[in-house]
């Protein structure tokens, strides 16, 4: 009988390491809950329920891309939930070689040199992950926009997997104003954005989120 046990808890060890070690886990564009107010709780959550061990194995995860502060300053620094996301995938995931994510939240700061300051201090946490081996960088464009060839080339000087994805504007009535459509488009991200910090921020200073063991 005990053999028995043994011989079916290894099976299902087995099972749960081809799960996590095979498959890609995608945490983007998560419309934050009361629980879960923060990129990173959701992480953390996860965490929770499969258990250090299990992290371990999980290889390839899809994550919304880093959030800065300081938009207007030639020092723009790492949002704080970005910052402890980064901390989590370091600390408990340590199996990770493959982290995936979108640039679309890099687009708001103001030019190319505070970009390239924030190129920077990313690639410094990329490579503080010691398991990574392959950053792929998602980048939407729209119809005939091309990626800046100076910050292509930089994401790439990092080694990083540039892929570039063509968002084609939908027909319309010729008089409409395209310009408008994608500052529409523009204005629901940064929306997105605001709700993820000001539900963050909100919950942090309530005392009894502070006490709360998902977010130890």
């Amino acid at each position: 009988m005990t053999s028995a046990r043994h011989f079916y808890a290894l099976i299902r060890w087995c099972t749960l390491k081809l799960l996590y070690s095979n498959n890609s886990f995608e945490f983007v564009d998560l419309n934050p809950t009361s629980r879960l107010n923060s990129k990173s709780a959701v992480l953390t959550s996860f965490l929770n329920q499969i258990g250090r061990p299990m992290a371990s194995f999980i290889r390839h995860f899809h994550i919304d891309f880093p959030t800065f502060d300081h938009y207007r300053t030639e020092t723009p620094t790492l949002h704080e939930d970005s910052i402890k996301t980064f901390e989590l995938i370091r600390d408990n995931y340590t199996g990770i070689s493959i982290l995936e994510t979108s640039s679309r939240s890099l687009w708001p700061l103001e030019n190319i040199a505070i970009k390239t300051e924030a190129l920077k201090s990313l690639d410094a946490r990329f490579k503080a992950t010691a398991s990574l081996k392959e950053v792929i960088v998602n980048v939407d464009v729209y119809n005939d926009e091309d990626l800046s060839d100076d910050l292509g080339k930089k994401m790439r000087d990092y080694g990083w997997i540039i892929e570039v994805t063509e968002l084609v504007i939908p027909e319309s009535d010729p008089e409409e104003d395209h310009t408008d459509y994608e500052f529409d488009l523009m204005k629901e991200e940064e929306r997105e954005d605001q709700k993820w910090e000001e539900v963050y921020y909100r919950k942090k200073r309530d005392p009894l989120w502070k006490n709360d063991s998902d977010y130890d």
